[in-house]
């Protein structure tokens, strides 16, 4: 890929969120980490978060932490069916950030009931970095199987022997990265796409009219992180960003609006050598863009099956996987195949966005990339072929049958 022409940019756009209703918030409080309303009981033991993302089920116990203290709220839940959905929400962490919908919790009256369940204290780190107003209060439930490797943001992979076992990978147990904070739901029925730039009129397209007005295609594509196997490169070398396992990897048949359908619609000329942009609903708390890039020789040749895809496995994308839409590319890194769609913008330029001028690099093994102009090499796009056995760990003891042993497990290019 030469110069900085034929390129589609994706970038994610800002969203605001509001304020939570509680006393630390009010004008003229006090900083709100200051402000506890939960004292530490010295009496009993104290837990972290990691300890608390343990015990989400009955079958382990549920836990959650308000304010200091760490509650087991399995049997208050049984006491009082009402409040089951809303405490679910917060099963295995804070119920902070879900006050601002549910003050009823910070009452005297339910805090006296609460109490008979406490079974600990909050770590004094953990406790002091939670925000009530955090934008992560949007999260919705994952799996139990899933193995979070960052928390904020989400980011988790299933097992990879389970991942083996299916050559389409249900959607509760495909991989989740997230850069940001998920954007608050979406109403479909009023959500546009905004196509625009260099020889286009702006039009603002309803996703109803992306499902209903142009033909269904679905595609079978395999996404996987660049960091798919981090973990295991940093047993040889110290590596950088999150530690993936072998399992940020999935394949699922999404099904959606041809790209080059859309855009031959919306009157783009296949002679311009302009680039595309693509704009999302997520952000984090400075406002900061994601933005990233493939080529526009890619999006509009119709053998390359590039998808505006609303549906996952036969369903409408979860909030995990990029609803109510997103792009998909086939034979493409999962960083360019943006989420929470919101935006197409003709343009002639790269982004200066970090995910497109800094990371998603490639370095031979010899190189410190700390000492390089990473703007100056070219962000990956195609990956190398990758494979991994994985129902064999490293330490399992195998018993032969006839000489032979069966393997299983992924690979791609």
């Amino acid at each position: 890929m030469g110069g900085l022409e034929g390129l589609i940019l994706p970038e994610l756009v800002s969203t605001e969120y509001g304020p939570v209703d509680c006393p630390c918030h009010k004008e003229g409080a006090t900083e709100a980490k200051e402000h506890h309303y939960i004292p530490i009981d010295d009496t009993l033991p104290f837990f972290t978060l990691e300890e608390l993302r343990k015990h989400t089920t009955a079958q382990s116990k549920i836990w959650i932490s308000l304010d200091q203290g760490v509650f087991d709220i399995t049997d208050y839940i049984e006491q009082h069916p009402e409040d089951y959905k809303i405490l679910m929400m917060a099963a295995g962490g804070p119920l902070d950030p879900f006050l601002h919908m549910y003050p009823i919790y910070k009452e005297p009256q339910v805090l006296d009931l609460l109490t008979k369940h406490r079974i600990g204290n909050l770590t004094k780190e953990d406790a002091k970095n939670i925000d009530p107003n955090d934008p992560f209060a949007h999260e919705p439930k994952r799996h139990p199987a899933m193995k979070v490797v960052m928390d904020k943001p989400f980011n988790a992979e299933p097992p990879a022997d389970i991942l083996a076992e299916h050559y389409i990978t249900p959607n509760e147990l495909f991989f989740v990265r997230n850069n940001l904070p998920l954007p608050p739901p979406v109403d479909e029925k009023i959500h546009k796409v905004q196509i625009s730039g260099k020889g286009l009129k702006t039009l603002n397209i309803p996703l109803n009219d992306i499902k209903t007005k142009f033909k269904k295609h679905v595609v079978t594509s395999t996404i996987h992180c660049v960091g798919l196997r981090r973990k295991e490169m940093s047993q040889h070398k110290p590596t950088e960003s999150l530690q993936w396992d072998q399992g940020c990897i999935g394949t699922a048949n999404w099904g959606g609006t041809r790209l080059c359908e859309f855009l031959e619609a919306a009157g783009f000329n296949k002679e311009n050598s302009s680039v595309k942009h693509f704009e999302g609903l997520d952000s984090d708390s400075k406002k900061r863009n994601y933005c990233t890039s493939i080529p526009i020789e890619r999006a509009i040749d119709p053998d390359c099956d590039v998808l505006l895809a609303y549906e996952m496995n036969g369903k409408p994308l979860s909030r995990d996987h990029g609803h109510p839409l997103r792009v998909i590319v086939p034979g493409v890194a999962g960083a360019r195949q943006v989420k929470y769609l919101a935006k197409i913008t003709l343009s002639e330029k790269e982004p200066n966005s970090q995910w497109q001028q800094l990371l998603n690099k490639a370095f031979p093994p010899g190189m410190n990339a700390s000492n390089l102009d990473t703007t100056s090499m070219p962000a990956i796009q195609e990956t190398p072929v990758t494979s991994a056995i994985t129902n064999l760990m490293e330490g399992d003891t195998i018993k032969l049958h006839g000489g032979k042993i069966s393997v299983k497990g992924q690979k791609t290019s």
